[in-house]
């Protein structure tokens, strides 16, 4: 499964500023895109078990005043296995990282994330 998209929107933005009049206005037209995609890959074994598989991918892009460029990315694993006749086991991980790009701001942002589950 995937989505693509792109479009631009109309914005008008007051930014402070030091000197009188202490506020500057601006009209501005800012574009996006992005997309992602989402996968699933299950496999069934003989003896019943089953181990699945889930990986998906972002992609967007905003230039406004300030422009952010960000990738994300989630691995899901789950094994299930059975435990007798009348029980299963289902354990996992998932991993979720992201990493983006800033301009036109002063502020440090750490350019990589990662979450462990």
């Amino acid at each position: 499964m995937e989505n693509i998209y792109t479009g631009n929107f109309n914005e008008t933005t007051t930014a402070p500023q030091l000197a009188p009049p202490f506020a500057s206005t601006r009209d501005s037209r800012d574009d996006f895109a992005g997309g992602n995609i989402l996968t699933r890959w299950r496999r069934r074994l003989i003896d019943g078990s089953e181990f699945r598989v889930q990986f998906y991918y972002d992609r967007t892009d905003r230039r406004q005043i300030i422009r952010e460029a960000r990738d994300t990315v989630d691995l899901n694993v789950q094994p299930r296995f059975g435990l007798g006749a009348a029980h299963d086991i289902i354990w996992g991980f998932d991993t979720r990282g992201t990493i983006d790009a800033m301009d036109n701001t002063s502020t440090v942002v750490p350019r990589a994330h990662w979450i462990w589950a």
